[in-house]
């Protein structure tokens, strides 16, 4: 769904054909999408993929906070078939996890996905948005919390490797220090937030 304005969670109804164009015309070999709609009759990211003649990856990560009819995922559309395919939760945070307000927000699993290519992988997640939901990625939990997803993502990707994401922090290379330690930023150091 597009985005109407900055206010959190303000989206125009669901518009399949805009996305599949804006992505026909980059042309990209491999697209990352997160917080994809998903359910047992229907598949977003699936539709996009059809549209675009792609292969498609997808992983179911949590239910929808957008609309209940659906969950959430995560999903890689290639055209070039990958190596192998995989599928990862993150830990999920040790601390209590409060919408504004102070009420307990729903478990939200948040993860990433690995295609391995010829060139290399190619690492899709998205992570729960703590600073929205009351401890913060640069505070003490948050901290700790973020050493725990580094250690499971350094257990499972390999250089070269192109790192996609709903990062939902604004250092990256804070928080995931040793991940990041070689990396070179492929866009612009520039909020993408509306």
């Amino acid at each position: 769904r597009p985005i109407r304005s900055a206010e959190r969670f303000d989206y125009a109804p669901e518009d399949i054909g805009y996305f599949a164009e804006q992505l026909r015309a980059i042309d990209a070999d491999v697209v990352c999408l997160q917080e994809t709609h998903l359910n047992k009759d229907r598949s977003v990211a699936k539709e996009i993929a059809v549209l675009l003649g792609y292969h498609i990856h997808e992983a179911e990560m949590s239910p929808s906070h957008v609309d209940a009819a659906y969950s959430l995922g995560n999903a890689i559309l290639y055209k070039e078939v990958p190596k192998s395919l995989h599928n990862f939760l993150f830990p999920y945070p040790f601390f209590k996890l409060l919408l504004p307000g102070g009420r307990v927000a729903a478990r939200h699993n948040k993860g990433f996905q690995i295609a391995e290519f010829s060139f290399g992988m190619v690492v899709n997640m998205q992570m729960l948005p703590l600073g929205f939901l009351g401890t913060p990625y640069d505070s003490p939990d948050g901290l700790l919390f973020s050493e725990e997803m580094e250690r499971t993502l350094l257990s499972e990707v390999r250089s070269p490797s192109i790192l996609c994401g709903d990062f939902n922090f604004r250092e990256p290379k804070t928080q995931y220090a040793k991940l990041l330690a070689n990396s070179v930023n492929a866009l612009p150091d520039v909020p993408t937030r509306p």
